[in-house]
Formats: C-alpha cells, structure tokens, sequence
C-alpha cells in the first residue's frame, strides 16, 4: 500500500507538480493520533519543498521576479499557519480529521 501511495504520489509530482493528496489521504486513513499525522504532514512538505526548490534553482529558474512574489505571498501564508496552528491546539481528532 505505502509503495503504491508513493508511485502515484511521484507519478502526480512529476506530470502536474501535485504530489499531496495521495499522501494526505493515505495518513488521513490511518488508525495514527493526530498529533503524528500533522508531524509526518509537516515533515513530508518540508522535505518535499526543500528538494523542489534546490531543484528549481540549480536549474535557474528562479527570476528576480518570482523572488518578488513569493516574499509578497509569504506574509499571509505564514499568518494563516499561525492561526491553523492556534486552531489545532484545541481540537479533537474527528475534528481534524474531517477539516484537513
């Protein structure tokens, strides 16, 4: 099942750059607490937009411009992670579950 997860995972990465959801589903559908399925999360973006980056930049496609914009966009992306964080503390595991 979880070499499976990955195939379609990497198949998704590489035809449409959205590698998420297989893997989203398939720690979702575990028996796991919460609080390991939000790390393995957190984790597996992390190691996944780290790779993408050093990718994108030893294969110049980083302009000036785009630079520009993800600096713009980081504001409200790092808000929102606060207050999802904030919101996570205080709920239950069905709650999680059936929001993410």
């Amino acid at each position: 099942m979880t070499i499976g997860v990955g195939l379609f995972s990497g198949f998704g990465s590489g035809a449409v750059q959205i590698a998420g959801p297989p893997v989203l589903i398939y720690w979702l559908s575990t028996p796991n607490a919460v609080l390991t399925v939000r790390a393995n999360f957190l984790v597996y973006f992390l190691l996944l937009d780290l790779t993408l980056c050093a990718i994108y930049f030893f294969q110049g496609l980083f302009a000036p411009e785009l630079v520009a914009l993800a600096l713009i966009l980081a504001v409200p992306f790092f808000l929102a992670t606060a207050i999802g964080a904030r919101m996570f503390h205080g709920s239950s595991d069905l709650l999680y579950r059936r929001i993410a």
